[in-house]
């Protein structure tokens, strides 16, 4: 079973390698969010199984 995972992290290189840690476990990527924003937003859309969130987003505490 795949999941579908949101990542929401503001450093890019940590974003990149939590990316590839995911798609190495055939984990299904819904996207890369550096802000609570577009966090929110993609989480409105989407069906997430699971949410990796950093508290630290660009725009805010998340």
């Amino acid at each position: 079973m795949s999941y579908r995972i949101l990542v929401a992290e503001h450093d890019s290189m940590i974003a990149m390698l939590i990316e590839d840690l995911i798609q190495d476990a055939d984990g299904e990527i819904i996207g890369l969010f550096e802000t609570v924003a577009d966090t929110a937003a993609s989480v409105r859309r989407n069906k997430i199984d699971i949410a990796l969130i950093d508290p630290s987003l660009k725009d805010g505490n998340a």
